[in-house]
């Protein structure tokens, strides 16, 4: 595991891209818009490694009861929450008669393919999940989505592996965590081609940072760690 702070992180953007940055409406590159693109970077770097197999930022939950009732009296599925600090579910597996099985991650549209065509059909080991709806927010309110479970089963227990949600960091201080020095560069190259699209004249950045990431990313694909920090 690598640790950079806020401050490292900017500094490497800074050198990187040739840009000037500081406080102010003085700077072209102000840190108070560098530091929330640099967070959202990082964002865009725990989703990249979920698409490469890497678990370094996969959260799992506790053991928790499976539904005892179906998702209404016609359906062969039940629903849990999708939690509100998960911003993707990466992998959902159940317990059942002490058996542990991993679920197949299946679109929400192609659910009926895989349930029993007679509605009272009685409770088998779950096989399949699939984001029902990620929930809603109203104003500062936010409602937890649901994943349905199918087919239905009235006994056992699941555990939910997530991506949990990035909060913004802004002093500089605080750290990032990478599970490689490429995860690390591969984020910074991301922050150089967003720099580098608003300037016209930026001697290549943006190409450069775009190959750079490339790169990084085939690197860091190396070292695909499993499992829980």
């Amino acid at each position: 595991m690598i640790q950079k702070t806020l401050g490292e992180v900017a500094r490497a953007v800074a050198y990187r891209s040739g840009i000037k940055t500081g406080s102010g409406t003085t700077f072209r590159h102000p840190t108070e818009d560098l530091y929330p693109e640099i967070n959202s970077a990082y964002r865009e770097l725990r989703e990249e490694t979920i698409e490469l197999d890497m678990g370094f930022y996969v959260a799992e939950s506790a053991l928790a009861a499976l539904p005892t009732a179906r998702a209404s009296a016609q359906e062969n599925y039940s629903l849990i929450d999708w939690p509100l600090t998960a911003q993707a579910i990466v992998r959902v597996d159940v317990l059942v008669n002490s058996y542990w099985d991993k679920l197949e991650r299946l679109e929400w549209e192609n659910l009926r393919g895989v349930l029993p065509v007679v509605a009272s059909a009685r409770s088998e080991r779950p096989t399949h999940y699939a984001a029902r709806d990620s929930g809603t927010v109203a104003a500062a309110t936010q409602t937890a989505g649901k994943i349905a479970i199918a087919p239905f089963c009235s006994t056992g227990l699941y555990k939910l592996s997530t991506l949990p949600h990035w909060v913004d960091i802004a002093d500089v201080s605080h750290k990032f965590v990478f599970p490689t020095e490429s995860a690390f560069r591969w984020m910074c190259w991301n922050v150089v081609a967003r720099v580098s699209i608003r300037d016209r004249n930026n001697g290549g950045r943006y190409a450069m940072a775009i190959q750079e990431m490339a790169r990084c990313a085939e690197k860091m694909g190396r070292f695909a760690t499993k499992g829980v920090p």
